[in-house]
């Protein structure tokens, strides 16, 4: 959330007794209201530069003319501070020869710094704060508390606060006293509040002002038929088909966090840290969320088919999966003996790890140095380390792993027969780590079913794999030398699409988002992956990457 700095709006005001006229008792003024005492200068004048309040004298009594808060607020805008009045018998005069009244000074040729007399005036001079700009995402609670600052006088028993909406619709919000709370729930654009603080018959207020951005997606996830957008504001939108309750809004019928998906269930992360799953997993069939047992402080997620990996702050790694999933688990069980369910740490995996990728039958897991660990049916079930310098991994469904190091370079490791990891051949299966040939600069990798993403520094977005529903999102037919060899593209192709901040590959279709928050969808679309809502409109395969709308 973004602040900006700003000026004090400050409202000065008085406490004053008799402003503007002397106080002059009943006994004192004859029958036509006249005053029989006359008022007239002290016998004494004031030494000079002294500013002065205007007190007349009458009798035994000392009667006050406040200063007026135009003067109050000239002064203490000049630096002048209000001080104590260096004469019993004062009257009004230019004490500091500027030519101007001392009751009604405006500082004119007032040296800075200079004590302004107001004994008698009962001078009470608030500053109030508002709180300051903010700027938040659609969806979030916007909290303010106001502050008051007694500058002069006494500090009052209590203050009567009021806010008020001076820009922007209509956005309705709640006050409680110096507390502020407005929900941007629907709320989009600029808005302006004031607030007013009264103390003793005075007053100051102050505005701030707050920028409700529209949420915006950064961060995707594709399951086999369906997908999952993470926005900034920690919110979670699905699409697709969701039959067995994966889209997670309650219903078995359709076709603020982390997020993943796989074939038939979700998991989602809270900032709370607790994990929850919807659809049908090893914990249940379930068209809503449901916690995961066992799962605390949890920051990252990796979907597997029907249980998750999940990775703790603290670096080290709980899973859960069905009774057949105890590979994936370094040989444990998340399975009890009276059949439930929870995430338990998995024996053999690094306690400094950073993040975490599955696969429908392994897991790749980052650790702290840069080593990338894999584990699963085709890796053997204990994790092993196999490569350095890693700063980004990615799991595809068909047992593959890829990697991207330190200095740019994407490597791949495990299934190949259709050219997904990019390395111009069609070898079925690598049991080492190899190059992806002709990018550099790659910053993030990701797998689908049996097709491949590679994003660079720039923005553009590379494809390799199988194509046959278009999930590359190649259009046009490609060249022979790009090693074409049926419907598999054997080295990485660049797709028409720029900009790319993430990106994320489902069975037979693809998703991605650029950085104007725009989600992009291609490939099959024979359940409305692409987009549920335009089922009907679209055609069974979409090869060109497409804009969704999401709203």
């Amino acid at each position: 959330m973004g602040t900006t700095g700003r000026l004090w709006a400050v409202a000065f005001a008085l406490v004053v007794s008799g402003c503007g006229e002397a106080l002059i008792s009943p006994g004192e003024l004859g029958g036509d209201g006249a005053a029989q005492k006359p008022i007239g200068p002290p016998d004494t004048p004031p030494p000079g530069n002294v500013h002065i309040c205007h007190r007349v004298p009458a009798a035994n009594k000392s009667y006050t003319l406040a200063l007026p808060p135009s003067a109050v607020a000239a002064h203490l805008a000049h630096g002048d501070t209000l001080g104590p009045c260096q004469h019993q018998n004062c009257a009004s005069r230019d004490g500091d020869a500027d030519g101007v009244n001392d009751c009604d000074d405006a500082c004119a040729g007032t040296p800075a710094g200079q004590a302004v007399d107001a004994t008698g005036c009962a001078a009470l001079v608030l500053r109030v704060d508002a709180g300051p700009d903010v700027t938040v995402t659609e969806g979030d609670n916007v909290n303010a508390r106001a502050f008051v600052e007694v500058v002069q006088g006494s500090t009052p028993s209590a203050f009567t606060w009021f806010w008020e909406q001076t820009g922007g619709e209509f956005a309705p919000f709640t006050f409680n006293g110096a507390d502020f709370s407005l929900d941007t729930t629907g709320l989009v654009g600029a808005f302006r509040f004031r607030t007013s603080v009264s103390a003793a018959g005075q007053s100051a207020s102050d505005e701030f002002s707050v920028e409700v951005l529209a949420p915006q997606v950064v961060h995707l996830a594709a399951g086999k038929w369906h997908n999952a957008a993470l926005y900034n504001n920690g919110r979670v939108r699905t699409w697709g088909w969701g039959r067995d309750g994966q889209l997670g809004d309650g219903s078995m019928s359709r076709g603020n966090f982390d997020a993943d998906a796989a074939a038939v269930h979700t998991i989602v992360v809270t900032q709370a840290g607790t994990a929850w799953s919807f659809g049908i997993s090893a914990l249940s069939s379930s068209a809503l969320p449901r916690l995961v047992p066992g799962a605390m402080d949890v920051v990252r997620a990796a979907a597997l088919p029907v249980g998750a990996a999940l990775l703790q702050n603290d670096g080290s790694l709980l899973a859960f999966t069905g009774p057949n999933g105890s590979c994936l688990l370094g040989g444990a069980t998340s399975v009890d003996a009276d059949g439930n369910v929870s995430a338990i740490a998995v024996p053999g995996a690094p306690s400094n790890l950073v993040d975490v990728a599955a696969g429908a039958q392994h897991l790749i897991a980052l650790d702290a140095n840069g080593t990338a660990w894999v584990w699963g049916t085709r890796f053997g079930c204990a994790p092993r380390a196999v490569l350095g310098d890693v700063v980004a991994i990615a799991a595809g469904d068909t047992d593959m792993c890829l990697f991207v190091r330190g200095d740019g370079t994407a490597w791949g490791l495990g299934f190949n027969l259709h050219g997904q990891l990019g390395n111009g051949t069609t070898v079925s299966n690598y049991t080492t780590p190899r190059p992806v040939v002709g990018l550099t600069d790659v910053v993030d990798v990701a797998a689908g079913d049996r097709h491949s993403f590679f994003v660079t520094a720039d923005g553009s977005l590379w494809a390799a794999g199988w194509n046959r529903y278009c999930q590359l999102g190649l259009e046009d037919e490609p060249t022979p030398a790009q090693m074409q060899f049926g419907t598999n593209i054997l080295l990485p192709t660049e797709v028409d699409l720029h900009g790319v901040t993430a990106v994320a590959g489902g069975e037979l279709h693809s998703v991605a988002v650029t950085d104007d928050g725009t989600v992009w969808a291609w490939g099959l679309n024979n359940v409305g992956q692409l987009h549920g809502d335009t089922l009907s409109l679209l055609p069974a395969t979409v090869c060109a990457p497409m804009p969704v709308n999401l709203e």
